[in-house]
């Protein structure tokens, strides 16, 4: 900003919060790229959060102002007026440079099945949901006494998840907005308690010191209800809506008369004006399980039409973000059939919700979640869009709350089944667990199962590699491929080490038999192992899966991995070897050296050294 005279800087993709006068009815902000951006000014009501003795949150309103939020998205020189209809009431400039972020989550326009940022930088979303904080029971002073009211730990326990989560790995976090902590909402439509934005505020910023993207689901309620009911079901999928002494009776009323659906948007351009320049929302999610809301399950038309619609108007009111919605979990043929027949096109990605549910009427997700998913994922990918598994988890029958097993699941074997799996499917993301809090996830502290899943996808560009899924399960196993450790060291520190030769690789295969367990070919690896390639190929030609044609020179205590043209194995002659085998699978080019002046941030995966080495490559199988 233009402050005393003296230029201000931001960032890029920093944003930043600026007041903006009563009178203010629009900013308008010329960029350096000649286009325009039109942002609004928002009522911004202070909001003193505090704890009381016992450690609950309590909220109270206070002073109000007009802000702005905005976020430069390219370098140079911004101006900007702050507008009263046509009338200028103020102007200045600032200027943006290059910072360290990489901007919004977009569909990458390398792999339409995966994401990157708006640089170009790929994206691999590893997610949790957790949409809302725990409420506990409030005591009444008596032994053994419970008031009425339920109170939360709040923003410290979203601190604790926050930091828990980003340790371990997790980059993604969902959120319900329309969950009563954060709810803006009053019975009265069209009037917003502003405060309470403070609190999704909050956490944004939790999730910003973390290095956490958050998926914002507006909506989850289901129907309306005046009965006075109080039960947990009841206070999460319940509304009551009035409007000048008019009530919404019903879901289905709510949805098409304008007097509630203009009262809700004007509600949502509330959310626009305080986020859509924030680089910390992965996506915004119209509602959880959209299906499951009045009588829409049996109306696949008018469901098809709401969202064409509204999805239209949420890309105009959030133009940097990802648009969404969901749909309930995928457990039966009727199901199925809403997902088919839903306008995913209208949207940026798909998600699915998707439980092992021994009460599902589908059979596979009955009794094993990865044959469920295998199911699944096959059945609902669309060709260039990217599938998200949203929700997923175990549940009692029916979905009659969380799977009773969870209590003896102390190492995580449901979470490894429903979280590892969609990832080796082909899908945009690992699973999304459900039950984060003290229901699974929370209560067992698996948070560090995330850490195999940071391990494994870093580095690794997955919009730029060409996956294709494949099934190699039997009735025995569900390993897909075996790599040998790396370096071939018997001991790494502390470490005892086993696949450090080929005999022991063959005794790890043999232990179960099967024409779909195979190995990886890392051939730099086996070479630095001191077998004879051009034995060790041959000898487990069947068996080789994949292809990591890599050189390198020295020997396993100490070697160099080079350019593939410069190490010491024979990279042409190795090409001509796997086509006399037979050998006929994926080939990756895999470790490059960093060429200088270039970014270590990913060493080994040096974008200018793979393009080399790419090249390299197929030169080699064009005159093998």
């Amino acid at each position: 900003m233009t402050e005393n005279g003296v230029k201000m800087k931001q960032i890029v993709y920093g944003e930043f919060e600026y007041s903006a006068g009563e009178n203010v009815s629009e900013i308008l902000i010329e960029r350096p790229d000649g286009k325009r951006d039109i942002v609004k000014p928002f009522k911004y009501v202070n909001a003193d959060i505090t704890y009381d003795s016992e450690g609950y949150e309590h909220i109270k309103p206070g002073d109000a102002d007009y802000r702005y939020r905005y976020a430069a998205d390219c370098e140079g020189e911004y101006h900007v007026f702050e507008m009263n209809c046509e009338r200028v009431l103020k102007r200045y400039s600032f200027t943006a440079v290059r910072g360290e972020g990489h901007g919004y989550i977009r569909v990458s326009s390398r792999d339409k099945r995966y994401f990157s940022y708006a640089d170009g930088t790929s994206f691999m979303p590893i997610g949790i949901n957790m949409a809302f904080p725990e409420s506990f029971a409030v005591s009444n002073g008596e032994e053994f006494g419970q008031s009425d009211g339920r109170a939360y730990l709040g923003l410290r326990q979203y601190e604790l998840w926050l930091k828990k989560a980003a340790e371990n790995g997790v980059n993604i976090v969902r959120l319900w907005c329309g969950h009563d902590y954060f709810s803006v909402d009053t019975n009265e439509a069209g009037e917003l308690n502003y405060y309470r934005f403070a609190r999704l505020d909050k956490v944004i910023a939790l999730a910003k010191k973390y290095g956490i993207k958050l998926k914002l689901t507006l909506e989850q309620f289901r129907n309306m209800d005046y009965s006075g009911n109080d039960s947990y079901i009841s206070k999460l999928f319940c509304r009551q809506v009035y409007r000048n002494g008019r009530r919404c009776e019903t879901a289905d009323e709510w949805l098409s008369e304008d007097i509630w659906q203009d009262m809700w948007f004007d509600k949502v351009e509330e959310y626009a004006k305080r986020y859509a320049y924030n680089d910390i929302i992965f996506a915004i999610e119209l509602w959880n399980e959209m299906n499951c809301f009045g009588t829409l399950y049996n109306d696949a038309e008018r469901l098809a039409e709401w969202n064409r619609k509204t999805a239209k108007r949420m890309h105009e009111l959030f133009p940097n973000h990802m648009i969404v919605n969901s749909l309930g979990s995928c457990d039966s043929k009727d199901v199925i059939k809403v997902y088919n027949d839903f306008p995913w096109n209208s949207f940026d990605f798909k998600q699915v919700h998707s439980y092992l549910d021994q009460g599902a009427k589908l059979p596979e997700v009955t009794h094993n979640s990865i044959e469920g998913l295998t199911k699944i994922c096959s059945e609902q990918r669309i060709s260039g869009m990217p599938l998200f598994i949203a929700e997923t988890g175990a549940v009692n029958d029916c979905h009659s709350g969380p799977f009773r097993y969870y209590l003896a699941d102390d190492t995580g074997i449901i979470f490894a089944d429903c979280v590892y799996t969609p990832l080796f499917l082909g899908c945009a993301s690992c699973g999304n667990i459900w039950h984060w809090d003290g229901r699974y996830v929370a209560a067992k502290n698996l948070y560090n199962m995330y850490k195999p899943l940071k391990m494994l996808t870093e580095g690794i560009n997955f919009d730029e590699e060409g996956f294709t899924p494949t099934d190699y399960s039997d009735e025995q196993a569900y390993v897909l491929a075996l790599h040998p450790d790396d370096p071939p060291i018997s001991k790494l520190g502390m470490v005892e080490r086993i696949m450090v030769c080929a005999d022991n690789i063959e005794k790890a295969m043999n232990i179960v038999k099967s024409d779909k367990l195979g190995i990886t070919m890392c051939q730099a690896t086996y070479a630095m192992m001191g077998e004879n390639l051009y034995e060790i190929i041959p000898r487990f030609a069947d068996k080789i899966k994949f292809v990591h044609f890599r050189n390198a020179s020295g020997a396993k205590e100490n070697f160099r991995e080079t350019f593939h043209d410069n190490g010491q194995l024979e990279m042409g002659r190795l090409i001509r070897l796997y086509k006399e085998c037979g050998i006929d699978v994926p080939i990756r080019v895999d470790h490059v050296p960093t060429m200088a002046g270039k970014s270590i941030q990913n060493a080994g995966y040096d974008a200018l050294g793979r393009l080399f080495a790419i090249g390299y490559l197929k030169g080699l199988l064009e005159n093998a």
